[in-house]
């Protein structure tokens, strides 16, 4: 993932769903609850990047990168770099 594209997602951070994706700034990929005890909605644009929505107002809420799993996992890790602000 290119630093431009992660800084676009922080400047629409709090936009709605529908708003993003007919604008491009995100893919227009399924949503879906990732995780069993968490109500919120997610997508995975690419392996170790979630993408979070609140299921109730569909605004994007958060960006996660995943960067070290403490144990072994099928999980991939997010190794290309960020942009200056956030290394």
């Amino acid at each position: 993932m290119d630093a431009v594209t992660i800084e676009r997602w922080i400047k629409n951070l709090g936009r709605q769903h529908s708003e993003l994706v007919l604008e491009a700034v995100i893919p227009d990929l399924p949503l879906a609850c990732l995780f069993i005890d968490d109500d919120g909605l997610q997508m995975e644009p690419e392996n170790a990047i979630e993408l979070h929505f609140d299921p109730r107002t569909m605004r994007f809420e958060e960006i996660s990168f995943i960067l070290h799993e403490p144990e072994p996992s099928p999980f991939e890790t997010y190794k290309a770099s960020c942009p200056g602000r956030l290394r």
